[in-house]
Order: C-alpha cells, then sequence, then structure tokens
C-alpha cells in the first residue's frame, strides 16, 4: 500500500483544534485536509504552497487551504512558528460549500496591519490559556477560536466553491501523492525527469505542475527533503563519517551535502549532529525543556495586543466577535476611548 503525503493531525482536548509552538528544520511537500495557520514568533521561514513562495519573518502569518500542498524550509536557525489547524467540517456544518481564505501578512493582497493583529491576539491568546489554564479556559479557548473563524469571514477575501462530486481535488492530490511516493522510494538514486514520468505515467507538462505547486520546481529540489531527511537521522543516531553519511544518502559530492544540508536545516552536519534539530514547545504539555517553554510565553507576551488597542482594531475592522459586555447597546462610539497611555 502507498504511503500517502497526508498529514495527520490530532486535536487538543480543549478545542477542535491542533495548537502546537515549534521550531522547525525543513517540511517535504505535503498536504492534509485541515486548514492550517502559520504565525512566526521568532526568526524566519520560507512557506511553498500554491499561492507562491512567502518569506515570513517575525509576526508574519500565512494560512494553508484545505488540501494545498505545501512545504517549509528555515531561512535562519533558532526560529520559533506557532501553528494552528481545524477540520473545513467545522464550515461544512454551517454552509454546504468549500472555502478558500487569503489571509497572509506578506506578498501581494495581504491583509492591513490593523486587521493582521487581531488575528495574531486571537492565536497569542489561544497560545497564553492553554499555558496558564485558568479557571474554565476552556471554553474562552473555543470562543476565541471560533471568534477567528468569524474574522476569516469579516476581514479576509475568500472564494467559495460547491462540494466537489466529481473529486477533481481528490485526483489531483492521487497524482501528487504517486510522484512523491517514487521520490521517496528512489532519493539514494539518480532521479530525472524523464525517468519519473515513465515510471508514474504522466506527462512531463503534468509533473512539472504538480511538483511546482509543491515549492519543488525540479526533481532534484524534491528529492533533497528526503536525502536531508535520512541524513539527519544517520547523524544523530549513528557514529558514522559525514563523508559515508553523504554518500549513503544519495549526494554525489561531500561539498554538495554541506551545501545542501545547511541550506535545507540552517546548520551544517557537524553543527546539528552535536545540536540536534526540531524541538517542540506544546504549550500546557509536561515534558518540554522549561526554558523553551518560557521562550515561546515571552514571545507571545510581545504581540498581546492591550484592551484598548484590541477594541479599536474592532471597530476599524467592522468585526462581530468582541463581546457585547466591551460595548452594549447605546455607549459611545469606539473612537471616544481615551488614548492608552505612553
Amino acid at each position: 500500500m502507498e504511503k500517502s503525503e497526508l498529514e495527520h493531525v490530532e486535536n487538543i482536548k480543549e478545542a477542535p483544534i491542533m495548537f502546537k509552538i515549534v521550531s522547525i528544520e525543513n517540511s517535504s511537500p505535503h498536504w492534509h485536509y485541515e486548514y492550517e495557520v502559520f504565525f512566526v514568533l521568532k526568526g524566519s521561514v520560507i512557506i511553498n504552497c500554491e499561492a507562491g513562495s512567502f518569506d515570513l519573518g517575525k509576526g508574519d502569518m500565512l494560512l494553508i487551504n484545505s488540501q494545498e500542498i505545501h512545504s517549509i524550509i528555515p531561512s535562519e536557525t533558532g526560529n520559533l512558528c506557532l501553528f494552528m489547524q481545524w477540520s473545513p467540517a467545522l464550515l461544512l456544518d454551517v454552509y454546504e460549500s468549500r472555502f478558500c481564505f487569503n489571509l497572509k501578512t506578506v506578498g501581494e493582497k495581504q491583509i492591513p496591519p490593523e486587521k493582521a493583529s487581531l488575528f495574531r491576539n486571537v492565536l497569542v491568546q489561544i497560545g497564553l490559556l492553554l499555558h496558564e489554564k485558568p479557571d474554565g479556559y476552556q471554553f474562552t479557548v473555543k470562543s476565541w477560536f471560533y471568534g477567528f473563524i468569524g474574522l476569516l469571514f469579516s476581514d479576509t477575501h475568500y472564494t467559495v466553491s460547491k462540494p466537489d462530486k466529481t473529486n477533481t481535488a481528490g485526483k489531483h492530490l492521487e497524482d501528487f501523492d504517486k510522484i512523491q511516493q517514487y521520490i521517496r522510494e528512489h532519493f539514494k538514486e539518480e532521479l530525472t525527469i524523464d525517468r519519473l514520468c515513465s515510471e508514474v505515467a504522466m506527462s512531463r507538462a503534468k509533473v512539472f505542475r504538480i511538483l511546482k505547486m509543491s515549492g519543488a520546481d525540479s526533481v532534484k529540489k524534491n528529492q533533497k527533503f528526503y536525502q536531508v531527511e535520512y541524513a539527519k537521522n544517520l547523524l544523530v543516531h549513528s557514529d558514522l563519517s559525514i563523508p559515508w553519511i553523504a554518500e549513503e544518502s544519495g549526494f554525489e559530492s561531500e561539498s554538495s551535502f554541506y551545501r545542501v544540508f545547511k541550506e535545507m536545516t540552517g546548520l551544517p552536519p557537524k553543527r546539528y549532529r552535536v545540536f540536534p534539530g526540531e524541538k517542540t514547545v506544546l504549550l500546557g504539555v509536561q515534558g518540554y525543556a522549561a526554558y523553551q517553554q518560557a521562550e515561546a510565553v515571552k514571545l507571545l507576551k510581545e504581540f498581546c495586543l492591550p484592551v484598548i488597542m484590541l477594541l479599536r482594531a474592532a471597530r476599524d475592522s467592522q468585526v462581530g466577535f468582541i463581546p457585547e459586555v466591551l460595548h452594549p447597546a447605546g455607549s459611545p462610539d469606539f473612537g471616544t476611548v481615551p488614548p492608552t497611555r505612553e
């Protein structure tokens, strides 16, 4: 049975979302049914998706839509990113339609800064609640999450389509999985576009189109993800020499191995062996280093909006999920709220 490039997602117990903060190295091209929003707390990463290639720095956000192929490469070491995922079934419970949201703070058609602040604040509040766990926090986490969904409708551009009865998207992802499966099983070998097309029984145009959508516009570029992942495992879990690992991982030379490995992980192989990568910080979950969690919380608080600023952003955004207790009927307009102190 083929192993799919589908990424499986497990929700937290407090809400119908997957939520984590992680220092990421690289993620090979993949897809999942869930929507996924990235929020960079520290450092920078490059996210390749069907909409293009985006270099995200501190404070930037990008939403990956359901079933959208994407991959991630760090621009520098020491990044820290917040991820939140949720099922499109939550929207289907209300609308019998598929939605594609445009939420990003980089590239063309990015959302205005005041609207971006609202989205960031929701993610921050969820993160801090999962860390601090005050009484009743489970309900507040849910309210912030559903507020986030409301913001997507009120403050982003989106397209609407009916459910795909012909399963066109499914066939497209099937073809992607087939290509990825072959590359994954033969990444140590010399792969060419002609060989790949022959083995997966697809035209060059079709293969190139699918590779481009995954952010890897060549067979070699796609192959690198699996070569580096294999090399990382050998570096951490063996005492094998670096030249041997380079050859075993399918690289033509030791110099090309050093160059590609640093490009994909942000670290040269020798340093990676001493300081191996991906460090996960799941807020509220035991078993992670205290200094990592403390750093994540500190970064979250940097993006936390004061209440007055949140109200003003809500007014400018015309969003409707701010509780009525903050602006009851007949109360003054938000513009009359005194300015914050310097």
